[in-house]
């Protein structure tokens, strides 16, 4: 198995509500793990800080050799999503308030990383009985620090 390599994690994402409530934008940058594999998958790992509450995230960023992008949050926040451009999936988000289902169907899924690093974008809505609750944009950028 390969080591995982340090680098910097810059996240931006886009929630845009389907109700024309004001888009939510989160951008982050955090140090973090990456490895990439021969078949091109890849694995990312990094702790995203709340500035406000000093709260952290754990995040775990998986992509396949198919492009099936997983991600797992766990914090104040915890979920463990699979974004996968040929099927529908489900997400279960855990909050202090209650836990909540939606169903995930992906855009689109670009993927440039590299073992160099690169760029991951992906575009997926969340929806209850076909109704679509919110278009996302996920962009996220991976910088080997020392190489």
């Amino acid at each position: 198995m390969k080591a995982y390599k340090k680098c910097t994690v810059t996240l931006k994402s886009i929630d845009a509500a389907a109700e024309n409530i004001e888009e939510k934008i989160i951008e982050t940058t955090a140090d973090g793990k990456f490895n990439f594999f021969n078949d091109g998958s890849f694995h990312i790992k990094y702790i995203e800080i709340d500035k406000t509450d000093l709260s952290f995230t754990e995040n775990n960023i998986r992509c396949n050799a198919r492009n099936v992008i997983e991600i797992s949050r766990k914090g104040e926040i915890s979920s463990h999503m699979i974004i996968d451009i040929e099927n529908q999936t489900a997400v279960n988000i855990k909050t202090i308030y209650g836990e909540f289902g939606f169903n995930v169907t992906a855009k689109e899924i670009k993927n440039n990383m590299t073992p160099q690093g690169g760029e991951l974008i992906v575009r997926y809505n969340l929806d209850i009985d076909s109704k679509v609750i919110s278009e996302n944009e996920v962009r996220l950028n991976v910088k080997l620090i020392g190489d």
